[in-house]
């Protein structure tokens, strides 16, 4: 199922806005630069917003540069005293507000500065995290190279550990069986001894008396079969312990095995 939540797409930055806003930071007496009228909007791209605040400062320069027409001529009605008098204060007012007006233009021109050297400063943001970018790529890249040589070296040694576990295992159902048919063998001997034990003494009460010299070799054999059935028992017991030392070595490994399991990082 698909998580991704949709973009609802903000709508287009207009020249109006970015003028109304420019406007407003002048009038709080605010720094106008390209990056507080995108703190002032929170939308727009630094392009289009440096683009419509150099229109603003276009307009607002015309609109500076522009003087209300001198009188180019008075009322009859007035004499020349009274013209003169206007003439002045009509003189000392323009004067007045050239000096505010220059005022206002060299403000206007410390405002396009500061306003280049946010957007100097912003491109070089720009370019110090672009380069940070790509060398987190490039680390992030390498990294995940190492990881996946070392994945690949635990698979290798993974694998090599269970040819020799399976070898292990195959070499101890080899004795196992081995064992089980000595057992097997041992236990038919016994049984083999015990019945001839019992035929022989019941011979041997029979031809006592008769055939001594039949009973010592009978008594030879005897101990024969008694020596071959510890022979036998030592063999089983030497198997034992052979069986055992393998259960505990193939045990070892099993576990080794388990470990690696545990450590081996997974694929991502």
């Amino acid at each position: 199922m698909n998580n991704i939540t949709p973009i609802t797409k903000a709508s287009r930055l207009t020249e109006k806005e970015v003028h109304e806003a420019a406007q407003n930071l002048i009038d709080n007496e605010e720094i106008l630069s390209s990056l507080s009228l995108l703190r002032a909007l929170g939308r727009g791209s630094l392009t289009t917003i440096t683009k419509y605040l150099g229109t603003f400062h276009k307009e607002n320069n015309q609109s500076e540069n522009f003087s209300t027409p001198a009188f180019s001529e008075l009322p009859d009605v007035l004499n020349r005293t009274t013209r003169l008098l206007a003439i002045k204060i009509w003189t000392e007012a323009q004067a007045i507000a050239n000096k505010e007006l220059e005022s206002q233009r060299d403000a206007l021109q410390h405002a396009a500065k500061l306003s280049a050297d946010r957007i100097k400063e912003a491109e070089e943001f720009s370019d110090e995290q672009a380069k940070r970018l790509e060398e987190l790529e490039q680390t992030y890249t390498k990294g995940s190279e190492e990881s996946r040589d070392a994945v690949n070296i635990l698979d290798a040694e993974l694998e090599i550990k269970k040819e020799e576990l399976n070898k292990i295992i195959t070499k101890y159902e080899v004795l196992k069986n081995e064992h089980i048919s000595l057992t097997a063998s041992l236990e038919k001997t016994e049984k083999q001894i015990n019945d001839n034990k019992i035929e022989n003494d019941l011979h041997i009460v029979e031809l006592k008396n008769s055939h001594q010299t039949n009973l010592d070799e009978l008594e030879k054999t005897l101990t024969t079969l008694i020596n071959d059935k510890e022979h036998q028992v030592k063999k089983r017991e030497e198997a034992e312990k052979e069986n055992k030392a393998l259960r505990e070595k193939a045990s070892m490994l099993e576990g080794e095995l388990k470990a690696w399991k545990a450590f081996k990082p997974e694929a991502g």
